[in-house]
Order: C-alpha cells, then sequence, then structure tokens
C-alpha cells in the first residue's frame, strides 16, 4: 500500500513460503493472466513492435494474480486468517499513512501520466492534483472499501463481485481481446 508499485491488487509477483511441517520452501507465480489471444501483434504500430503501446494499451492488461496468489498461499501454508491479514490494511488505507519518500518521488515524476487516469488522480493526488509530500498523511477510501469487501466474500469479490464490477473511469473505454 504504501509503494503501490511494488505490490497492489492489480498486479502479480512471486512469493517464497516456508512450510514448517514439509521443511521446504515453496516458490510461487502470482503473475497476471494472459487472455489466449493475446499476442504480439496487437502492439503493432506501423508495422513495428513498440512496448510503449504495450505498456499502455489496454489489451495488454492480464487478470491480475495477487489476489487469487494471496489467498491460496495463506489458506496452504498460513496460520492467520484472512480477516486477520487485511485488518490491518484496511486501518491503514482508512487512516491513512505517511507518504515515504520514494512514493512522493514516483507521483511527482509520473504525474502526467498518472493523473491522465481519473481514478489514479483522485485516489493519490490532493483535490487540485498537488503531489503528496513525503512525511504527509494520505488516505485511500477506495482502496480500503475494496480491501474491506475482499475480508467478507473473498477473492470472488475482486474477480466476479462488486469490486469487478465497481464502476470506474475506465469502463468503456477498454478495448481488449
Amino acid at each position: 500500500m504504501v509503494l503501490p508499485r511494488a505490490g497492489n491488487l492489480g498486479g502479480g509477483g512471486f512469493m517464497l513460503v516456508y512450510s514448517e511441517e514439509l521443511k521446504k520452501t515453496i516458490a510461487m507465480i502470482t503473475e497476471r493472466w494472459l487472455h489466449f489471444r493475446l499476442q504480439e501483434t496487437c502492439f503493432l504500430i506501423r508495422r513495428e513492435i513498440t512496448t510503449k503501446k504495450s505498456s499502455i494499451f489496454f489489451a495488454s492488461a492480464g487478470v491480475p494474480g495477487t489476489v487469487a496468489g494471496l489467498y491460496y498461499a495463506l489458506n496452504k501454508y498460513g496460520t492467520l486468517s484472512w480477516g486477520e491479514i487485511l485488518d490491518p490494511a484496511i486501518k491503514l488505507a482508512e487512516d491513512g499513512f505517511v507518504v515515504p519518500h520514494d512514493l512522493s518521488s514516483v507521483l511527482r515524476n509520473y504525474k502526467k501520466r498518472l493523473t491522465a487516469n481519473e481514478a489514479t488522480a483522485k485516489a493519490y493526488y490532493k483535490a487540485n492534483k498537488e503531489t503528496y509530500s513525503a512525511g504527509e498523511v494520505i488516505k485511500l477510501p477506495d482502496l480500503a472499501w475494496s480491501l474491506k469487501e475482499l475480508k467478507k466474500v473473498g477473492p470472488d469479490a475482486f474477480y466476479k463481485g462488486k469490486i469487478a464490477k465497481k464502476d470506474s473511469p475506465l469502463k468503456g473505454n477498454l478495448r481488449g481481446v
């Protein structure tokens, strides 16, 4: 939460889990799932493949694996409940947290790109689209709402439920495969 580019609900990643019972470390991949029709030709501009188009073109967005991966790891290897895991994050999102230098720097350096999306601008910038400075407190009420839904419903809230269906400034503008 305090460094969204390094971990968020809409992404994926890798994790190592040590199982005391099995006496071994398990590597897990929670990366995004891509549609089988997605091919590199989807990113052609003037017959040349461009990495720029693949990084901003919504068809390239995969189904995020973070939520499903964390839920699976917790149920298979964890000792706490889903709610116990989510409660501290819900509290941080609701009450706010002190913006670290790294987050402030990223928000400042990518301001033009990030504020082009209404939802991102609303979540991570002040009402006048000013950047939060390191040391200021930021609250993320929309994230708190999503985390509460995850706590109540589980991963289906994200993939099929209210979170998946929540209105978004992007809705209707996506040209996926």
